[in-house]
């Protein structure tokens, strides 16, 4: 089921064929599409019962980007218009989310380039991410007015101490090394070495998959994130913003990274911050199916409130950079709308194993 999209390809071997995805968007770094998101939940589920594929490998034809996010723009202009199957991009997507988490086969993703937003949802949860030098992975939600989706907070809340929550509020970028010491990715490589891996792969058993990959993996740089965990912790392992900002306020009076942590938040979307720091520590006892429900919810409001318009129409249409958030003041914001982002649907997402084959 190939496209102009995503190449979907079968590498034939003895040892049992290899499922090759291969985003080919590259002039929007590969920003994932409705159409490009059917055809992932499409073919995965047709691999899924062939017993010729012995796995499956997602990659990137352009080495600037492995997938830097959603289509925001023309989900944008798609809302903007009154498509009236605009929610149905969100429900697509989780359930692809949930598949490749659940895939009963290995699915390998390498990540060589920017991976943010959704391309975080097609690589991270498929458990075997191989990830190179150039690397550049965020969810910078916040700053358009929206929040981490895809199932990212079951991922975040997992990471060591407060870091998730330091990610999730600040969108800020993470290097390979940075991934490996969050526990994001599990092997690393260098962009030169890809192509030989995939050739391996191909014509490795699939019982021995694992084992090729532990034997490509490369040791990495000292993580710069990890010098800063304590920090982080003592600012970010708090109840509210409020007080995250709080104790950003007290640590800028001596450390200039905590100055500049609090100067980029106040760049961002007061409730954005206030949804996503409430995601995550509803993600710290949920399974990542309750997390996408969470997130199906959250859609949902943020695509019939004002700041995601907002900031789409600031940072990404007229681009200007000066979105007017709405409240613009974080103790402006209403706690009791918070609590109705997050409550049920008349329709809610419905992900299980049984109901993956329906998508």
């Amino acid at each position: 089921m190939t496209t102009m999209e995503i190449d979907c390809t079968r590498l034939t071997h003895s040892t049992g064929d290899l499922g090759l995805l291969t985003l080919q968007r590259g002039q929007s770094l590969n920003a994932l599409t409705y159409s490009m998101i059917k055809t992932l939940n499409h073919q995965l589920a047709q691999w899924q019962v062939d017993d010729s594929i012995k796995a499956v490998v997602i990659q990137s034809a352009d080495p600037k980007a492995f997938c830097a996010g959603g289509d925001i723009r023309r989900l944008y202009q798609e809302k903007l218009a009154g498509n009236p199957d605009v929610f149905d991009f969100f429900t697509h997507e989780y359930t692809l989310n949930y598949r490749i988490a659940r895939y009963p086969k290995p699915y390998i993703a390498l990540l060589n380039g920017i991976t943010m937003g959704g391309g975080v949802g097609i690589s991270l949860h498929g458990c075997r991410v191989v990830a190179t030098e150039n690397l550049r992975f965020a969810m910078p939600e916040t700053q358009i007015g929206f929040f981490p989706d895809i199932g990212s907070s079951y991922l975040l809340a997992r990471c060591p101490g407060a870091l998730g929550s330091y990610l999730a509020l600040t969108g800020i970028q993470l290097n390979q090394a940075d991934c490996v010491y969050a526990g994001l990715i599990q092997y690393s490589l260098a962009a030169d070495d890809l192509p030989a891996l995939l050739d391996t792969l191909q014509s490795t058993k699939g019982e021995q998959l694992d084992q090729v990959l532990s034997e490509a993996n490369q040791p990495t740089a000292s993580s710069v994130i990890e010098q800063h965990q304590s920090i982080i912790d003592q600012c970010f392992h708090q109840p509210t913003v409020t007080a995250i900002f709080e104790q950003l306020e007290i640590a800028a009076r001596t450390h200039e990274w905590a100055a500049q942590t609090l100067a980029m938040l106040h760049t961002k979307s007061p409730t954005s911050l206030v949804v996503a720091l409430t995601q995550l520590q509803l993600a710290n006892t949920q399974t990542l199916a309750q997390c996408l429900t969470t997130d199906y919810r959250l859609a949902h409001r943020f695509l019939t409130d004002h700041d995601f318009f907002e900031g789409v129409r600031a940072l990404l249409i007229d681009k200007c950079k000066q979105p007017q958030w709405q409240p613009s003041q974080l103790n402006k914001v209403d706690h009791r709308t918070i609590e109705q982002y997050f409550a049920p649907l008349s329709q809610e997402l419905e992900l299980s194993d049984d109901n993956l084959a329906f998508i």
